[in-house]
C-alpha cells in the first residue's frame, strides 16, 4: 500500500486512500489505472488551500517510509512540487422560483432546492453556487406547444414573465453571476422539459419531487445555455431525444457527445466515483447518464472569467450615465413588450456599442434625426436558432432630445413609440 502527504507551507493532509499502484503502467493513459481510484494517490483539498490563486503544493509518496522509494533520502523519487491555478472566485447565484403554472401549484422546500443544486455544485467550474427563493403565478401558457424549431410559445412566454419580475437583473455583481430559474410543476401538461435564453439569465424547467437529481440536471443544462453554450451533438443511434439536439455545436471534440475524459463525482467526498468517459454524456446533450465534459467545463470557465473581468472594469467607472432598457420579443415582425421602455442610471460604459444584426433600435430627435442606433440579433431559446422570432434585451445609452423610439427589421419599421416628457 502506498500512502501520500500533501503540503502547503507547514500544513499537510493525508491522501484519501492507500493506493495499490501499478508502477509499470502509464497513469495518464492506461485504463487499468484510470478506471480504478485505488490505483492513484489522491487528495481532497480543503477550501482554505484554494484562497491563494497560485500556491506551491508539495506531494510526498510514502512520507513515513522514504526508504521504500530512494534508500535513505528524500528526493525527486518520492516528492513533487506543483503550482496549480485556482479560479474559485467565480460564484453563481440562482434564484429558484416556485412557479404556480396554469393552476398547477407546488412548494419546493429548502432541502429540495439544495438537492436540485447538487448536480451543478458537482460539475460547474465555480467556487460556490448559492440560491435565493422567489415565487410567481403564471397562466395561459401553452406548454404543450412543441415546434420543430424553438421551445414553443408557452416556454418562451414563461421566460418573458421571469425577466419581467421586479427582482430580475442581468448583472454580474462582485464576481457573482445571477440566474433566474422557474421551477414548473411536472404535473402541468407539457411538451418539452425546460428552456433557457441563449445567452441570458432567465431559464425554466420541470420540477419533479421524485427525481431531484433529474431536476438538477435540467437546471444545469439550461444555465449552460444562459452562459452561451449550445447543444452538444449526442448519439443518433440511441433512442430519442438523444442525438436529436437542435442547433448543435459542431466543434465539440468527442464523438457522439460522450465526455471523452474520466469524470470525478466528488459530491460525496467519502465515496468518490470515477465516471467512464465512453458511457457518460455531456450535460449539453439530451443523452444519459450525464456529466460535464472537459470541453464544456473549459468553455464555461472561460465565459465566467470573462464576465467577471468585464464587470470589474465597469465597477471602476462612475455611475453617471442614463441608459434605456428595452426588453421584449419579435415573432414574424410583431414586437411584444410586456414591460415598456424604461431608463436607469448605470456605470458609464455599461453598453455603449453600436452592435450588429438585422434588427435595430433607433433613438430619434424632434426633426427625425438619428441620435443613436443600436443593431442587434434576436436571442434564441435552447432548441434552435429560430429565424422567424426570438427575444431581445438591450441596454442603450440614453440621448438627450430623444422624442421617439423606433424598432426596425432591416428597412421595415416594426414599432414606433413616442417618448413621454416625464
Amino acid at each position: 500500500d502506498v500512502t501520500g502527504r500533501l503540503y502547503k507551507g507547514s500544513s499537510w493532509l493525508p491522501s484519501m486512500n492507500a493506493a495499490d499502484l501499478l508502477p509499470l503502467h502509464d497513469p495518464e493513459s492506461d485504463d487499468r489505472v484510470l478506471t480504478d481510484l485505488n490505483r492513484t494517490v489522491n487528495f481532497m483539498l480543503p477550501p482554505m488551500w484554494t484562497i491563494d490563486d497560485h500556491p506551491t503544493i508539495i506531494g510526498w509518496v510514502n512520507y513515513d517510509q522514504p526508504w521504500r522509494e530512494c534508500g535513505t533520502c528524500w528526493n525527486s523519487q518520492n516528492q513533487r512540487d506543483e503550482r496549480p491555478y485556482f479560479n474559485g472566485s467565480h460564484r453563481i447565484e440562482v434564484t429558484l422560483i416556485n412557479a404556480t403554472t396554469n393552476g398547477y401549484t407546488q412548494t419546493v422546500t429548502p432541502a429540495e432546492m439544495n438537492g436540485i443544486l447538487g448536480f451543478m455544485r458537482g460539475t460547474y467550474p465555480v467556487g460556490a453556487i448559492d440560491y435565493r427563493e422567489a415565487s410567481m403565478t403564471v397562466s395561459g401558457l401553452d406548454l404543450l406547444d412543441k415546434p420543430s424549431s424553438g421551445c414553443g410559445d408557452g416556454w418562451s412566454d414563461l421566460l418573458d414573465e421571469v425577466e419581467d419580475l421586479d427582482i430580475f437583473t442581468d448583472e454580474v455583481s462582485g464576481g457573482v453571476h445571477k440566474h433566474y430559474y422557474a421551477l414548473v410543476p411536472n404535473t402541468v401538461p407539457h411538451g418539452y422539459s425546460g428552456c433557457g435564453r441563449t445567452p441570458g439569465n432567465a431559464a425554466a424547467g420541470l420540477f419533479n419531487p421524485s427525481a431531484i437529481t433529474g431536476t438538477g440536471q435540467i437546471l444545469g443544462h439550461e444555465v449552460g445555455h444562459n452562459l452561451g453554450r449550445r447543444h452538444t451533438p449526442g448519439n443518433p443511434a440511441l433512442a430519442a431525444p438523444c442525438g436529436r439536439e437542435g442547433n448543435p455545436d459542431g466543434s465539440y471534440t468527442h464523438a457522439n457527445g460522450i465526455i471523452g475524459e474520466y469524470g470525478w463525482d466528488l459530491r460525496d467526498p467519502d465515496a468518490p466515483v470515477y465516471l467512464d468517459p465512453t458511457t457518460h454524456y455531456d450535460i449539453m446533450t439530451y443523452c444519459g447518464p450525464e456529466w460535464m465534459s472537459d470541453w464544456t467545463f473549459t468553455h464555461l470557465r472561460d465565459q465566467l472569467r470573462l464576465s467577471v473581468e468585464q464587470q470589474e472594469v465597469l465597477a471602476a467607472a462612475p455611475m453617471d450615465r442614463e441608459y434605456l432598457i428595452a426588453r421584449g420579443s419579435i415573432q414574424d415582425g410583431l414586437v411584444t413588450m410586456k414591460r415598456p421602455f424604461y431608463r436607469l442610471m448605470l456605470p458609464a460604459g455599461t453598453s455603449d456599442g453600436n452592435g450588429t444584426g438585422p434588427y435595430a433600435i433607433e433613438l430619434q430627435g424632434g426633426k427625425g434625426q438619428t441620435l443613436f442606433l443600436r443593431r442587434f440579433e434576436l436571442v434564441s431559446d435552447t432548441l434552435d436558432m429560430n429565424p422567424t422570432g426570438g427575444s431581445f434585451s438591450e441596454t442603450i445609452p440614453w440621448q438627450e432630445g430623444t422624442l421617439r423610439i423606433l424598432i426596425w427589421e432591416g428597412q421595415t419599421l416594426l414599432l414606433s413609440t413616442d417618448v413621454s416628457p416625464n
